[in-house]
């Protein structure tokens, strides 16, 4: 299995396509709906500029995998090894994949993964639960620790074997999402009152970012155009997921038609995006939308 999800990976690299920009405010996507064939539920968390996409699936059993789906659809399973679930979150421009995987006590564990079946535990030093999330083509990843009590305590960035801890000023938890390829990471935040928010670390400089008008926004990732990708709560409780470059105080909402509500969980250079949306029948899917 290890070495066809290689081979599977190696072909896809071979399909890269050019990336092209576009100020957000004019982005118009077509959709594409995916599902792992027989899961109940399916999400998709990264795109490389390949359009190479992971994520995670749930079977009829309830055991969560991980999978990469190709630009035309073809599917593959990744588990990682002995696991009891397997969740990727990110792939980087070399095909190379992060994300967590649960043991027997349901306890997640970060881990990257390599061609041709190369393996990596990523936890974060005396953590109790690490998770993945984010990964470059430097050899620096991002990612959230969890102590013994099971409370988020803060996110981290990963370069080579060094980890720092990634806290926002005054927050009660910290998850860093997504780093680039200058190293800026973006993620999200939260207040006393548990109110979330997102954020972009650059330079060793934390900016704070909504979304226009609402109150809750969280950043699952980001390019390496220093555009964004997340989500937000509208004042009717409704979950809408959005891309933006706040840098330049853009922010345009990305929902997929006729969904009741949708996240983003990955953006590539080209502005392609990913991630989850739940039907009419409650029923969680992935997609991808392609400007």
């Amino acid at each position: 299995m290890l070495k066809n999800f290689a081979q599977f990976l190696a072909v896809a690299g071979l399909l890269a396509v050019a990336a092209s920009g576009q100020h957000i405010g004019q982005l118009t996507y077509n959709y594409t709906s995916f599902d792992y064939p027989g899961a109940t539920m399916t999400e998709a968390n990264g795109i490389n500029n390949n359009q190479i996409i992971v994520g995670d699936y749930t079977d009829a059993a309830g055991n969560m995998h991980g999978f990469a789906r190709l630009p035309s659809g073809s599917f593959m399973k990744l588990d990682y090894p002995g696991a009891s679930g397997t969740s990727l979150w990110a792939i980087n421009n070399l095909n190379q994949a992060a994300g967590y995987y649960l043991d027997a006590s349901g306890n997640a564990h970060g881990f990257g993964f390599a061609l041709p079946s190369h393996f990596q535990p990523l936890n974060y030093p005396k953590a109790s639960q690490t998770i993945v999330y984010g990964l470059n083509d430097s050899d620096q990843a991002a990612g959230t620790w969890v102590d013994s009590t099971g409370n988020i305590q803060s996110g981290f960035a990963l370069s080579g074997t060094h980890y720092t801890n990634v806290s926002y000023p005054n927050s009660i938890s910290t998850l860093a999402g997504g780093i680039n390829s200058a190293g800026t990471i973006a993620g999200l935040w939260f207040d006393s009152n548990s109110n979330e928010s997102g954020f972009i670390f650059a330079n060793g400089v934390f900016t704070n970012v909504q979304y226009p008008g609402v109150s809750e926004t969280a950043i699952d990732k980001i390019n390496d155009k220093n555009e964004v990708v997340g989500s937000y709560i509208d004042a009717s409780n409704v979950v809408h997921g959005w891309i933006g470059s706040p840098g330049f105080n853009q922010y345009q909402t990305v929902d997929y038609p006729g969904s009741i509500n949708c996240r983003l969980h990955g953006v590539n250079v080209a502005e392609d995006v990913v991630g989850r949306y739940t039907d009419t029948n409650s029923v969680v899917h992935a997609f991808v939308a392609i400007p």
